[in-house]
């Protein structure tokens, strides 16, 4: 974590910013977590990775909306379809009728 932060001042890019959101997320830090998404969000968002970390990030926290929400915007945004499939932290999300909706492309 200290190095993310570290590379934050740095090079502030989209990926790191979730990344580090998802650590703070797993180190119970949810406020510290929350802080970089919403400055993530501020703004629109081009990173499919980002936009994948934040689905996979309200899924955790049983926000199945938002999980949804950000999985349809990284798909749109290039995320690949197969790889959402083998993730073991959509597993729960999966099952969802509303699934297979959110990650229909164009």
């Amino acid at each position: 974590v200290t190095r993310a932060e570290a590379e934050l001042k740095v090079t502030p890019t989209e990926p790191l910013k979730a990344a580090l959101a998802d650590s703070y997320a797993a180190l119970g830090r949810k406020d510290d977590a929350q802080r970089l998404i919403a400055e993530l969000t501020a703004r629109p968002m081009t990173s499919s990775d980002a936009l994948y970390t934040l689905a996979l990030l309200y899924e955790q926290w049983g926000d199945r909306d938002k999980a949804l929400d950000y999985l349809g915007r990284a798909v749109k945004a290039g995320y690949q379809v197969a790889r959402l499939g083998r993730s073991p932290f959509l597993k729960d999300l999966r099952s969802d009728v509303r699934y297979a909706q959110a990650i229909r492309q164009p």
